[in-house]
């Protein structure tokens, strides 16, 4: 969705849908995760759709702020389209079993997608249709995801 290595908090907005730490470093969304979820949020396709967020991070609360301050458009942010969140230090594995537990979906009916192909093997391993995003999730990846799903266990690639 985007990634974080830098000042961190407070953060503040550009005009140009970037984020700027407090180092001065940019924080950008990658590929196009704001038209996808702005999709996910307003297109009826999708209305009964769970949206979650798995994020592994030393800073939960730099996560937040980011969540908050992301336009994806219409007046939404990335946190407006979130239905649940797992955002702490730990793995994957752990993030998704917990989504799993809280939403009564089975991880064979869950599309998990990640930029780090270690992320994407471990999820695999516990039957979730993964999605490896080496350049954020791009509308090429997006479509092929949801052309292959489910797929339990395997890891649908660029």
């Amino acid at each position: 969705m985007y990634m974080l290595w830098g000042g961190g908090a407070p953060f503040s907005k550009k005009t140009d849908s970037t984020l700027v730490d407090c180092s001065g470093s940019s924080v950008k969304m990658l590929g196009a995760v704001p038209e996808i979820l702005l999709e996910l949020k307003t297109d009826d396709r999708w209305k009964d759709a769970v949206v979650a967020i798995a994020s592994c991070t030393d800073e939960p609360s730099w996560a937040q702020d980011c969540l908050r301050m992301f336009e994806i458009g219409d007046g939404y942010c990335i946190k407006d389209v979130m239905h649940h969140e797992e955002i702490y230090k730990s793995n994957k594995q752990k993030h998704l079993r917990n989504l799993a537990e809280k939403t009564g979906i089975a991880l064979e009916d869950m599309l998990f997608l990640d930029n780090e192909m270690g992320n994407c093997q471990s999820v695999a391993s516990i039957g979730v249709t993964v999605a490896y995003t080496p350049k954020g999730v791009t509308a090429q990846i997006w479509e092929k995801a949801i052309a292959n799903f489910p797929a339990p266990g395997n890891i649908i690639r660029p």
